[in-house]
């Protein structure tokens, strides 16, 4: 067994979000020949993949633990679509309103990640949050078939988020490892 394996920290998707996020996923695997989005749970990334050897997963929990529990809990409002239209990778993805809440949690963990010895360049303090429906296999053809229609249609959801999570690939799947609790303000 490999002593390594690729990690991403994340906000997920309440299941009723993630099920609507899901069927547009599935959408443009059946009409744009694009499934690399399906692999994920529909989620925010906070820290983009990064690989760790298994021995440190439980130090990275337990630092994760106390860092987000100083974090507090927001609202997540999407509406409508946005894309990086790049001709060599475009991506199409819900567009999240602007969050400061968000923003400052991204910033603090970049900063707090370099202190547990993450590269600056790893740990970018720029942020544009989204929701990745389409990406990876998402050839520039099917982008531009794709991406008048997206940009036109209307999406909308809100959701509460109390927990950050991390998640780790398992056989081409990524799977939550850890929940982490936000500030309980209760």
């Amino acid at each position: 067994m490999r002593e390594e394996s690729l990690y991403f920290i994340a906000v997920l998707a309440t299941p009723e979000v993630a099920s609507a996020v899901i069927s547009i996923k599935q959408e443009f695997a059946d009409r744009f020949e694009s499934s690399y989005a399906l692999k994920p749970p529909p989620h925010i990334t906070l820290q983009s993949p990064f690989w760790m050897h298994h021995k440190n997963e439980e130090n990275l929990k337990q630092a994760l633990t106390v860092f987000f529990s100083r974090m507090p809990p927001f609202k997540v409002q999407c509406r409508n679509f946005g894309s990086f239209p790049s001709g060599k990778n475009p991506v199409i993805f819900i567009q999240p309103l602007e969050n400061k809440i968000l923003d400052t949690i991204h910033k603090n963990l970049m900063l707090f990640l370099r202190e547990l010895g993450f590269s600056e360049e790893r740990t970018p303090l720029k942020f544009h949050p989204h929701m990745t429906v389409a990406y990876r296999d998402l050839t520039l053809d099917n982008f531009q078939k794709a991406w008048p229609e997206f940009e036109q249609r209307h999406f909308e959801a809100d959701f509460s988020v109390d927990k950050i999570y991390l998640l780790r690939q398992d056989r081409k799947k990524w799977i939550p490892l850890a929940g982490f609790d936000l500030l309980s303000t209760g």
